[in-house]
């Protein structure tokens, strides 16, 4: 392929184009072989799908950065959050376990839970491939849980939940329609 490449072709081979063509053809046909050879005996393998509680799946929200084909620093970002009421109701059971977890869960979260909306929103940008971003969240967010659910060792009731993080939006006036400026 290199001496059709530097010119030395004397009309006693194919073109490279046709080269190119015939590679691709080749290529086809390996996978066609696999097909009929080696997939067939992957048929004893095979396991039924069961597929995973939907329910819980629901619960978190992941968030992707793209460009459409143009590389940035931010691509890698992924951002997760749910609702941490949808959290206790899906992961801590019922009664007033739930109500503990659910005051630890949000505790452990920190400047993470916004009380105001009841959203609890996190990111991660430490990796460069956005799903070792998405598994450390992942991971994370088991930790959370797992901890937030054991309260053998503090269940964190006397402490009360820190809102000093939060802005809240300042309302804007609403004058009555008697103060309006009268149109020219």
């Amino acid at each position: 392929a290199a001496d059709l490449l530097a010119g030395k072709f004397k009309y006693d081979d194919l073109p490279p184009l046709a080269h190119t063509k015939m590679d691709e053809h080749r290529f086809k046909r390996m996978y066609n072989r696999v097909a009929a050879w080696e997939m067939p005996n992957l048929r004893q393998m095979a396991t039924e799908f069961v597929p995973r509680n939907m329910k819980q799946m629901e619960v978190f929200e992941f968030r992707y950065t793209s460009l459409m084909g143009q590389e940035h620093e931010s691509e890698a970002k992924v951002v997760v959050q749910c609702r941490a009421r949808e959290v206790a109701d899906t992961f801590f059971g019922k009664g007033e376990e739930k109500a503990k977890r659910l005051h630890k869960f949000k505790l452990l979260c920190g400047a993470r839970y916004n009380y105001t909306t009841d959203i609890v929103r996190m990111s991660c940008d430490n990796f460069p491939n956005s799903i070792q971003n998405k598994q450390y969240l992942v991971d994370t967010l088991k930790r959370l849980l797992k901890e937030s659910r054991d309260l053998s060792k503090d269940s964190f009731e006397d402490i009360p939940l820190d809102t000093r993080h939060v802005k809240r939006k300042a309302k804007t006036p609403q004058f009555p329609e008697e103060w309006a400026k009268p149109q020219d």
